[in-house]
């Protein structure tokens, strides 16, 4: 039940993500105080890294699995009981980045037996934490999401159809104390970060 409903239209919140930008770091890694810093083409706002060039033919997706509700009845009473499945949440995406760093992040892999190779082993995740960054250059806004707590695997080996070479990734988000509760102590997974929040210059 909501207590207070406050929506309104609100033009200047429309975010067409022309351009953007995945950020990876260490699992459980906070935001920094000053969200200014966050721009397209940054290498690194510490802890986070940028992941670099991802595919523009197939940018980031989401989807949710599970979450399903569903209704038991008494002998005597129809719907006498609802419960709700436990949801999963992921993100695919694809690099176009074919550097070492980058195979190895997404493939869970290891030097190889040539400079530069990288070795791969089935199954291999790499949990990370992860800022999907996404910009709209008309407006000059952006918009993110923000997952502290993520198992990455690869998602197929490599795509060479398209004008780029493209390696895909898919993250299974974890629920993590990064995230603040809400007030009765749900323990979130994600959190949106709408334009205002890169606008945060804090000490």
């Amino acid at each position: 039940m909501v207590d207070t409903i406050t929506t309104k239209v609100n033009s200047d919140a429309l975010v067409s993500p022309k351009r953007g930008a995945i950020f990876v770091a260490p699992v459980d890694s906070k935001l920094p105080a000053d969200m200014t810093k966050f721009t397209l083409g940054v290498d690194t706002v510490d802890p986070w890294h940028n992941l670099g060039h991802t595919s523009a033919d197939n940018l980031p997706t989401f989807e949710t699995s599970g979450g399903d509700t569903s209704s038991t009845s008494t002998w005597l009473q129809a719907n006498v009981r609802t419960s709700t499945e436990d949801v999963t949440y992921t993100m695919s995406a694809k690099s176009v980045q074919a550097d070492s760093a980058t195979l190895k992040l997404i493939f869970g892999g290891w030097d190889g037996s040539v400079t530069g190779a990288v070795a791969v082993a089935p199954g291999t995740s790499t949990r990370l934490a992860l800022l999907v960054f996404s910009y709209d250059t008309t407006t000059n806004e952006a918009f993110g999401v923000y997952v502290p707590r993520a198992t990455v695997t690869a998602d197929g080996i490599v795509d060479l159809s398209g004008d780029f070479a493209e390696f895909g990734m898919k993250a299974t988000f974890e629920a993590s104390p990064s995230v603040k509760p809400k007030s009765d102590g749900t323990q979130g997974t994600f959190e949106f970060l709408p334009a205002e929040s890169f606008k945060v210059t804090g000490a």
